[in-house]
């Protein structure tokens, strides 16, 4: 039997591709889905992320909602400073590191005395149990969910109850990527276009134009 209320579930798929439709360059869809993460897994905190490669294959975590655990100002400070551009976690002896590095879930209900744990810093709240899941669009490791602090832990079944939601966070991780990729190239072509001072343009079927440079415009 599912640990998840099903109806729950299609509701917080349903507004994050809603959020995201409206408005696929900011990361609310992505705030959105952590907050319901939280809620359906009574999690106290947690963060979404998306995958990323150094250039040796070393993979990383770049956050695109995250919870505000801050608990002084200087984390605070940092908090505000960098949370809505996206923190950066890139230390690989930790829990989230063991799910990066496997590219398999992580349970830990006992985080103290699993030997794939990192340290804490002072301060900073009590992890009492964490799930990390990394989240593939066929091999490509894209998106990681992590979680802490659920009254009982966390258990496969529950991981796999999610599943649902895992998908839909890899497929618009996948979209921005996509769609980031896709206005960069048109500023790169726009940019030589325009430093050539050629006329170039894009006619349609019907003979209408749907692109033309600068230049040709000022005709």
């Amino acid at each position: 039997m599912s640990q998840l209320d099903p109806k729950q579930l299609l509701g917080a798929i349903n507004e994050a591709q809603d959020i995201f439709i409206k408005a696929p360059d900011s990361l609310a869809a992505f705030e959105a889905l952590l907050a319901s993460f939280l809620q359906l897994t009574a999690s106290e905190y947690g963060f979404i992320g998306e995958v990323l490669f150094k250039a040796d294959d070393t993979p990383y975590l770049k956050t695109h909602a995250i919870t505000n655990i801050a608990w002084n100002d200087e984390t605070r400070a940092f908090y505000a400073d960098n949370a809505p551009k996206g923190l950066e976690f890139t230390n690989l002896k930790s829990l989230f590191g063991a799910a990066l590095t496997s590219g398999k879930p992580v349970i830990a209900n006992d985080p103290a005395g699993d030997p794939r744990r990192g340290g804490l810093p002072q301060g900073h709240p009590p992890l009492l149990a964490f799930l990390g899941i990394p989240i593939k669009l066929g091999d490509k490791m894209v998106a990681m969910v992590g979680m802490a602090n659920r009254s009982g832990g966390y258990d496969q079944e529950l991981i796999d109850d999610l599943g649902p939601l895992l998908t839909v966070i890899g497929q618009l991780v996948e979209a921005r990527r996509q769609g980031k990729a896709l206005a960069e190239s048109e500023s790169r072509f726009m940019d030589v276009t325009q430093a050539a001072g050629e006329y170039i343009w894009e006619l349609d079927n019907q003979g209408v134009y749907t692109f033309v440079t600068a230049p040709i415009e000022a005709l």
